[in-house]
């Protein structure tokens, strides 16, 4: 059995793992399928559909709004072209996209590793659905906190605070009065709120139902499915806004995300954010200048710098040609001294010259005979 923190986030134990499992394949099959159905695809099992690679390179494709370079099997039945295919999409994700993946290999998802294949949803999920809008789950959380704030209803947590299904009608009923009467919502009623809430979401809005009633009645609620449904209104929201005003102005997205009962109050948290952004432009002018004086200071001091670096050049020079001045005198006296010594070496040549002085003996032999 599940567990419920000091927080209100239920916690799943390990014997909840596979439930777990199947809620989050429910939301990110669903989310598959709303992109692969631009191309009139679809997946009907994640944990085999994607084992080949041949769906999961057309969602990139799809995600992408281009055909990805490169070549890959369309047919393939053996298992080394499926994780050739799976690797093909990987490298993708990873290179092109620059989504990290952490643990997840080609022959992971070609085994149909639930586990690893979800993780990898989630990131194109964040990637595509959650960063395009430019959403973390704090200001996510924060919007819908703001959104059913006027109707008594505080938003802690992605778990419990959407039980019984009146968060999700007053999310319903902000964008159009008109979808729904939430007077008549009792919380006693969770099941008949939440089919209510995502049955006009799927029909009027376009919003698939990424997530089973019945899961969240029985207290069965995932963080990461709850996060990608309310993304797609926080869209529908943005969306409403442009085509009413033809622009999507930071103050305008302001008075999205912090709505106020009357009328009156948005005015004047509009003219309030109007005086803000005049005096952020003062401010931000006044530092132009600053920086503009600043950035004159820096290039004349440049070139006084540049100067005195020319002149201590000069300096140096000039030093070191009086050194080599006085070195000159000093080098030349060694060099006579050598060479006057080996001339006087003939002069031990005279034993050589004697030798015919003793050659007299030979000359002698004559008169003893």
């Amino acid at each position: 059995m599940s567990s419920i923190d000091e927080r209100g986030l239920r916690k799943i134990n390990v014997d909840d793992e596979k439930l777990w499992e199947e809620i989050q394949k429910k939301t990110f099959q669903g989310w598959v399928n709303m992109h692969l159905k631009e191309i009139n695809d679809e997946v009907i099992d994640l944990k085999t559909d994607f084992c080949d690679g041949v769906k999961l390179i057309k969602l990139l494709e799809v995600l992408n709004k281009q055909p990805i370079d490169g070549r890959y099997y369309k047919n393939p039945k053996s298992r080394p072209y499926k994780i050739d295919n799976v690797n093909f999409a990987l490298n993708f994700i990873s290179d092109n996209l620059k989504v990290r993946l952490i643990g997840t290999s080609a022959e992971d998802i070609v085994d149909g590793n639930i586990k690893i294949l979800l993780g990898m949803l989630w990131r194109l999920i964040q990637k595509f659905q959650l960063s395009s809008d430019n959403i973390s789950r704090a200001s996510l959380l924060n919007w819908c906190n703001h959104i059913t704030s006027e109707y008594d209803i505080t938003v802690e947590n992605f778990q419990k605070s959407f039980e019984t299904g009146l968060a999700f009608c007053a999310v319903v009923h902000k964008y159009d009065p008109n979808l729904i009467n939430f007077e008549e919502l009792s919380s006693e009623n969770a099941l008949d709120n939440l089919n209510l809430a995502f049955d006009i979401g799927q029909k009027e809005c376009e919003i698939p139902k990424l997530l089973d009633p019945k899961d969240i009645c029985n207290g069965h609620i995932d963080n990461r499915s709850v996060m990608t449904y309310l993304s797609m209104w926080h869209s529908k929201f943005q969306e409403k806004e442009k085509s009413k005003d033809g622009s999507s102005s930071s103050a305008k997205k302001d008075v999205l995300i912090v709505p106020s009962p009357r009328a009156g109050a948005s005015q004047e948290r509009i003219v309030s954010l109007e005086q803000k952004c005049k005096e952020m432009e003062k401010l931000l002018q006044e530092e132009r200048q600053k920086s503009k004086e600043y950035k004159e200071k820096l290039e004349k001091s440049e070139e006084t710098n540049n100067q005195l670096k020319q002149t201590i050049d000069q300096l140096n020079k000039q030093e070191e040609k009086e050194e080599q001045q006085e070195q000159q005198p000093e080098e030349e006296e060694p060099k006579e001294e050598p060479k006057e010594e080996p001339k006087e070496e003939p002069k031990e040549e005279q034993p050589e010259e004697e030798q015919p002085e003793e050659e007299q003996p030979e000359e002698e032999q004559p008169e003893e005979e």
